[in-house]
């Protein structure tokens, strides 16, 4: 993901008060993006923090789309983490996973359905879109094409049928699946119905939603009325599945996306500060390391993860290299980190099982 340290924010005039206000907002919102949480706002420090703005600024600068006035804010990654680090919360990394958002949306006049496409233009998908970008999350709605067309009906969508979904994602290689049906409803004993989503039976709901998923509710609504969105999150064998509901489409769909981004935050955000209390070091083995131009590009991936604090070589024999690397956070957490990126893939025992060991091969 590129662009963490900076902000784009809409602007009244060019004046040097409307300059201020839009630094402040412009570092909020980076602070969000790079900590993965925007709890991290009601914090007294970042509070404080934030009326100093202006020293986090590295470069600025005015742009204009479409008759509108922006302020484009770029801020200094060591003093935007070192303020994280100290309030208490943990960095989100550049790397991460890609999402696919597949929206059946049903119209509110008509009632027909279909499915939101990339190059639609829709209020919930622009919506979508714009929050996905100020959360730093990689976001892309399914082409839609005939290939997708063949693959996926809407009638699929809409009842979310978890194995349809995966398997017509698999050309997107995306790391996690958001699945939705959308619709509006005035009608609170409608609204109130329980649904039942047929789930294939190679796939298991996640029993056991967290509390902090369940507590998300638009401030506007008391119940299930107005837009409504029953989404499943896929990854892998994982499904999530929760109902949710706003007062307009759009407040809807960036509540999906706040939603989306605190779940992807929580498991790769790492706790910089309790890994170094810790100096957790582990040494993993990389096959396929065959000359010094290859050590180089495997040394220099490793040391740009998050979760590593520093790399040695401690071995090399052959084609294969021993690193010793003292981490931030934990094992998970680099594994977390691995799988994000097509350039590691795990070695697999004789049965096909990937190995619970640290044994990797490079892929250039």
């Amino acid at each position: 993901m590129t662009n963490l340290y900076q902000a784009k924010v809409e602007v009244s005039d060019q004046s040097e008060r409307a300059q201020s206000r839009a630094v402040k907002d412009a570092l909020g919102r980076v602070l969000v993006k790079v900590s993965g949480s925007d709890l991290i706002l009601q914090h007294d420090q970042i509070k404080q923090q934030l009326k100093n703005s202006q020293s986090f600024l590295t470069s600025y600068r005015f742009d204009n789309d479409k008759g509108i006035q922006f302020l484009l804010a770029e801020f200094d990654k060591q003093r935007v983490e070192s303020a994280i680090l100290a309030s208490g919360f943990s960095i989100w990394g550049a790397r991460r996973p890609d999402s696919l958002l597949w929206i059946a949306l049903e119209d509110i006049e008509s009632g027909e359905r279909r499915i939101l496409s990339e190059a639609q233009q829709d209020p919930f998908s622009e919506m979508a879109k714009r929050t996905a970008q100020s959360r730093g999350i990689p976001l892309a709605f399914p082409l839609y094409d005939l290939t997708d067309i063949d693959a996926l009906s809407v009638f699929d969508v809409w009842g979310q049928f978890v194995t349809s979904i995966q398997r017509a994602s698999e050309r997107y290689r995306a790391d996690y699946i958001l699945s939705a049906r959308v619709y509006f409803r005035d009608d609170e004993a409608n609204a109130s119905e329980k649904r039942e989503v047929p789930l294939n039976s190679a796939v298991e709901a996640q029993q056991d939603t967290p509390q902090w998923l369940l507590d998300y509710e638009d401030p506007q609504s008391d119940s299930l009325t107005g837009w409504i969105a029953d989404y499943s999150l896929i990854s892998g064998g994982n499904v999530t599945q929760q109902s949710i509901s706003a007062s307009t489409k759009e407040n809807l769909a960036s509540m999906l996306m706040t939603i989306l981004a605190d779940t992807l935050a929580k498991r790769y955000a790492i706790d910089l500060a309790a890994g170094r209390e810790e100096g957790n070091v582990v040494d993993i083995t990389m096959a396929n390391v065959s000359n010094l131009q290859t050590y180089v590009a495997v040394s220099q991936f490793l040391q740009s993860l998050s979760v590593v604090q520093q790399v040695s070589l401690k071995q090399q024999s052959g084609t294969q290299a021993i690193y010793s690397l003292t981490l931030f956070g934990n094992v998970d957490d680099l594994k977390n980190a691995f799988k994000l990126d097509d350039k590691i893939r795990p070695t697999r025992d004789a049965f096909g099982q990937v190995s619970d060991e640290l044994k990797f091969i490079w892929v250039p």
